[in-house]
């Protein structure tokens, strides 16, 4: 059940990589740190607080499931 967050966080990861290493590549130090602050952006915009939710339900899944409440599972 771990395995489609451990995959879904190295394909974030690697996407962000493989945009800097492009960057990089045009010696340009502006586009360069543009890139990294819209990675920072996003980051902080999207990722973090869906990171956070997905956190959350897996603890009121489990709390629910604790409870023996099979429907607030779903």
């Amino acid at each position: 059940m771990v395995l489609p967050a451990i995959l879904s966080q190295i394909v974030l990861l690697m996407m962000e990589t493989v945009s800097m290493i492009f960057v990089g590549r045009l010696n340009d130090s502006v586009a360069t740190a543009g890139v990294g602050l819209g990675i920072i952006y996003v980051n902080c915009t999207t990722q973090s607080v869906l990171t956070g939710l997905d956190n959350a339900i897996s603890v009121l899944v489990a709390v629910a499931y604790g409870r023996k409440d099979l429907a607030g599972c779903e």
